[in-house]
């Protein structure tokens, strides 16, 4: 489990014990909230950059991950992946890739899942090739 994670549980609970009932109201808002402020970021990048999606691609990955858009995340970590791939960035690629699959598997089981979950594994696999043969060369 992360550290921010245990902290936000840590803090929850404390909050719970020591709070009045319609605490808990305020702790969902606070992190609705959250979820929201990583939207706008991610939204205000496809807006100003929408000539030039594929330069920000980490960017995007990284703020709709924050914002729980699950579609838009894994979405742009794929693309991500790929760009990393291309970019001989093996160790990146299979990370955004990775979290793409992780994301994805919060999801719902449908055949609109399965197939992206195939889409990223026929990415996964070179990327997972091409660092084993670069530590092979060491």
């Amino acid at each position: 489990m992360s550290g921010r994670l245990k902290t936000s549980l840590a803090r929850w609970s404390d909050f719970q014990r020591h709070s009045p009932p319609q605490a808990s109201h305020c702790w969902r808002r606070q992190h609705r909230e959250q979820g929201a402020t990583a939207l706008r970021p991610a939204q205000a990048i496809e807006t100003l950059f929408q000539d030039k999606l594929t330069e920000h691609y980490s960017q995007l990955a990284y703020h709709y991950s924050r914002s729980g858009n699950v579609l838009k995340a894994v979405e742009y970590l794929h693309l991500a992946g790929k760009q990393a791939l291309q970019r001989s960035a093996q160790f990146d690629a299979i990370e955004h890739l990775n979290a793409a699959r992780n994301l994805l598997m919060t999801l719902p089981e449908t055949p609109a899942r399965r197939r992206e979950e195939l889409a990223l594994l026929l990415t996964l696999g070179p990327a997972w090739m091409a660092a084993r043969a670069m530590r092979h060369r060491r």
